[in-house]
């Protein structure tokens, strides 16, 4: 392998442009050129292919690029480990809004006292394995159940639904809902297509009733805003906070959510691994919390895992 090429066609799948690489490597473009083609001639594959007037990776550039990425950072904490420095490359975690907003918010805030910087991506599920997996990030928090075979996923935490409305609505009085309570209530949802809305949509459906959006939203934070604005019931993961003259009812019947931790197979780094543990600590703490102010959730919870 030669490793100047790897590391031009690693360049290279960053920007997808022959013009910006070449700038950024101060190399000609012919001189990208060629040593992008012998690298392709020694795997025996196309790196790349064009799509329309773009530029995509193969699924074996793909795999290339991350070998690359992972070669250099590796390179990098070798070479501070010989100098006697600290590694002071960062740390990429990668993961969806909502869990960045209520379930890694403790990580976030405390990992400044590290020395590592901390770099996040908000992204959605499969993106989120897709850049753990090419090693555009060293850690990822995600629903999945199917991560790439480049990719290791250890359970993280699991969580329920909970129905948010005020402290007046009729459900209010109930201690937990039931799918066939939501037939016909106002239900402020995502879009069409995402996971949440399906979930949802199957359960009322199967208890012989209908779901009836009352607004369609991305992301749990607006979804609490218009909850409190009294647009509609809202149906959100457990551990979103209850806002303010708001009450939060069980939803059982529902599938629990299953959050992973995923890194990269192999060897992690010590940055890697300080952030993974801090995530599984914190997660743990957040967890016992949940479970303190609905334990009928998380007992019922626990009972359908240990017969799955």
């Amino acid at each position: 392998m030669n490793y100047h090429w790897l590391f031009a066609f690693t360049a290279f799948a960053e920007h997808r442009n022959f013009t910006r690489t070449a700038r950024e490597l101060q190399l000609s473009q012919p001189a990208l050129f060629v040593q992008i083609r012998k690298l392709s001639e020694l795997v025996g594959r196309p790196l790349y292919r064009r799509v329309g007037r773009d530029l995509a990776l193969t699924a074996e550039g793909e795999k290339l690029a991350a070998y690359g990425r992972d070669v250099q950072a590796r390179g990098r904490a070798v070479l501070s480990d010989v100098r006697g420095e600290a590694d002071a490359g960062p740390v990429r975690l990668a993961s969806g809004q909502g869990a960045f907003r209520y379930l890694l918010g403790p990580v976030v805030a405390a990992w400044s006292k590290r020395q590592w910087p901390l770099q996040l991506q908000v992204a959605s599920g499969p993106a989120i394995v897709a850049a753990v997996r090419d090693a555009r990030a060293d850690v990822g928090v995600a629903v999945t159940e199917t991560p790439s075979a480049d990719v290791h996923a250890t359970p993280l935490t699991t969580v329920g639904y909970v129905a948010i409305l005020p402290r007046s609505h009729r459900l209010a009085a109930k201690r937990s809902l039931r799918p066939a309570d939501l037939d016909g209530a106002p239900l402020i949802v995502p879009p069409l297509g995402s996971p949440h809305r399906a979930t949802l949509t199957q359960a009322i459906r199967a208890a012989g009733g209908e779901l009836l959006p009352a607004v369609e939203v991305s992301g749990w934070e607006l979804m609490l805003h218009f909850a409190k604005q009294g647009v509609g019931i809202a149906i959100v993961n457990d551990f979103c906070p209850v806002p303010t003259g708001m009450v939060a009812r069980l939803v059982e019947g529902l599938p629990p959510v299953r959050y992973q931790l995923l890194t990269r197979s192999g060897e992690l780094s010590p940055r890697t691994t300080a952030l993974a543990e801090a995530i599984v600590a914190a997660v743990a703490a957040q967890a016992a919390a949940t479970k303190a102010a609905y334990p009928k959730s998380r007992a019922a919870q626990n009972a359908r895992r240990a017969h799955s």
